[in-house]
């Protein structure tokens, strides 16, 4: 086996920069964006719980439970 060659001097400081400024993007651009998104969609989901009547024999969402369903009587 060889031994890798040496890291040239001038890769560190170019590898320190992009690096800064991945994290720079990811923490400052994105996550604001990611919180504004998550803020809408919280907003978004309380406005349509509180303006959403529920019917007198449903279940309420997210349950599993349902309403049997409706009895017709037929004449034959």
């Amino acid at each position: 086996m060889r031994k890798q060659p040496e890291v040239p001097w001038y890769r560190w400081p170019v590898w320190f920069l992009l690096l800064g400024a991945g994290l720079f993007v990811f923490y400052i651009v994105f996550t604001p964006i990611w919180m504004g998104i998550r803020l809408i969609s919280w907003l978004a989901e309380r406005r349509n719980l509180t303006n959403e009547p529920w019917s007198a024999g449903g279940a309420e969402p997210g349950s599993a439970r349902q309403s049997p369903p409706a009895k017709t009587s037929r004449k034959k």
